[in-house]
């Protein structure tokens, strides 16, 4: 059912009344404010980038794909289609997308390191502005 009204082009208000119906469950899961625009607004993306085409095993890949070739963030990609795959668990959709794997990095990213000289002028600037008060390291 959930299928055919997705798929469904005319039918376009119904997937929002779905999606709406799904953001009220995560609602009364307890789901914060932010995490049900956030799905509500991945959603609507994923449902317009389908343009009436049926929700299967292969949209699903393409969309990921599709994702994948606009940059964005592997942990954003992620997020999209946690949405997604709690929206077809509701629907009852067979549809799991996998999750893009991705890598902590272990080593902090020498470019963010602060030179000796911004070390002595934050040092510099903190016992300035009477920060070092606190701390008698400074």
């Amino acid at each position: 059912m959930y299928n055919r009204i997705i798929q469904n082009r005319k039918a376009g208000k119904y997937t929002h009344v779905y999606i709406d119906a799904y953001c009220l469950s995560l609602l009364a899961d307890e789901r914060s404010a932010g995490t049900i625009s956030k799905y509500r607004c991945d959603l609507t993306a994923f449902a317009r980038w389908l343009d009436g085409r049926a929700v299967t095993k292969e949209s699903a890949t393409a969309w990921k794909a599709c994702l994948l070739n606009r940059d964005y963030a592997p942990r954003t990609i992620n997020s999209m289609l946690a949405a997604v795959n709690g929206f077809c668990r509701f629907a009852g959709l067979p549809i799991k997308f996998k999750f893009l794997s991705i890598q902590r990095q272990i080593f902090r990213d020498s470019a963010k390191e602060l030179t000796k000289e911004e070390y002595d002028r934050l040092l510099a600037a903190a016992r300035e502005s009477g920060t070092g008060h606190h701390h008698p390291q400074l």
